[in-house]
């Protein structure tokens, strides 16, 4: 008295639990299982976080680029689950290289100042693809508010997100933050 196959497993006997051919598998269709419903793990998105990192700027104590993995809130008061934080903009920017692999397809996130960050100053946002510029959002500021973005990676082997100071005194306090940043297949 066997029971159907399914993803997991083949036909099993309800009795014995002897089993015959094989399970199924899954069938993907849309990103899930058109038999069982799982999600495709394929489909789900990766956090930037996850990825290698291949370089990044780095100075003196304010003037850097670090990943914040703790809770962190930007200059509105929204709480995120970590950010990509580029800190005390200057001229030169601050940037983060990573390794895409090519692995992916797409890139999305949010922009977003930093509380600290000085009303005196704009920022340009730039992401690279293999070194190809890829999105540009100039004439941020603390009060333009968090802008999202959805990049096209395909094929690309490496990520770049720079920061620059389009316009400011160039004080410790121009602070921009990339959050939610996560990669599809």
């Amino acid at each position: 008295s066997y029971s159907a196959a399914n993803c997991n497993s083949p036909k099993t006997c309800t009795r014995c639990g002897q089993t015959a051919g094989n399970a199924l598998g899954h069938n993907y269709v849309n990103n899930s299982c058109s038999r069982c419903g799982k999600i495709d793990p394929d489909s789900l998105p990766v956090k930037l976080n996850d990825l290698p990192l291949i370089d990044s700027s780095f100075g003196n104590g304010w003037h850097k680029y670090e990943y914040k993995n703790s809770s962190f809130t930007d200059s509105f008061g929204n709480v995120y689950d970590g950010a990509h934080c580029y800190l005390g903009v200057l001229n030169e920017g601050q940037y983060s290289t990573h390794n895409l692999n090519g692995k992916y397809s797409k890139f999305t996130g949010s922009i977003v100042a930093m509380p600290n960050t000085s009303t005196a100053g704009t920022y340009s946002i730039s992401i690279y693809v293999d070194g190809v510029l890829k999105y540009s959002k100039p004439k941020f500021s603390k009060t333009t508010g968090k802008t999202n973005f959805s990049v096209s990676v395909k094929g690309g082997t490496t990520l770049t997100i720079k920061v620059c100071m389009d316009s400011g005194n160039g004080d410790l306090n121009m602070n921009v933050a990339v959050v939610n940043a996560q990669l599809t297949k």
